[in-house]
């Protein structure tokens, strides 16, 4: 897979549509569940029943993902566009606008915690396990109330987060190519969008 293009993503007026629950998250890191034993040899003597609460990160920033729809690429958000995107999903109340796989709509998933990392070392994620994240990741914590999808989740079918929406592309780094004529001009769009 090397030297394939490489595209930042960006958002202006569109932007996330959904978090899916996904068995392969492009972002190659796992949630974890909360349930009683978890807690109980974890956490706490005193829980009695399942939490069914998941945690885990929703977007790595500077983390190539790779993608081969219409060609074989790597997209990445910045730290900015992260942060962006995780303000602007609590914004626009879409913290229970939840699909499987990026395909059916489910009920009773909710957003109950969310931050940005601002420092990986003495952030709460660590706390729950997640020592390796970077600056500036999107972290958030689900509650699920939907016994269908907590079965899914405890059998691991479903084990990350991946985000659902559109984004605008642009053209960052090819090694040993030369970019296309298509890539500046959208490139130009780009940056006109930016600055405006």
């Amino acid at each position: 897979m090397k030297n394939l293009p490489v595209k930042e993503l960006f958002i202006k007026d569109i932007g996330i549509d959904a978090v899916s629950l996904v068995e392969y998250p492009a972002i190659e890191e796992d949630f974890i569940y909360f349930n009683r034993e978890l807690v109980e040899e974890n956490f706490s003597d005193n829980i009695d029943e399942e939490k069914h609460i998941i945690s885990g990160p929703i977007l790595i920033p500077d983390k190539l993902i790779f993608r081969n729809i219409p060609d074989n690429h790597y997209v990445f958000f910045s730290k900015e566009t992260v942060s962006e995107i995780a303000q602007k999903y609590l914004i626009e109340k879409k913290n229970d606008i939840v699909n499987i796989e990026h395909k059916d709509f489910v009920d009773g998933i909710s957003l109950i915690e969310s931050w940005v990392i601002d420092d990986p070392k003495m952030d709460k994620s660590v706390t729950l396990g997640f020592s390796n994240l970077t600056e500036g990741t999107w972290f958030g914590s689900y509650k699920v109330n939907n016994e269908e999808v907590w079965k899914s989740i405890k059998e691991k079918q479903l084990n990350g987060f991946s985000i659902q929406g559109m984004f605008l592309r642009s053209f960052y780094k090819v090694e040993n190519k030369v970019e296309s004529e298509d890539d500046k001009i959208l490139n130009q769009i780009i940056e006109l969008l930016k600055n405006n």
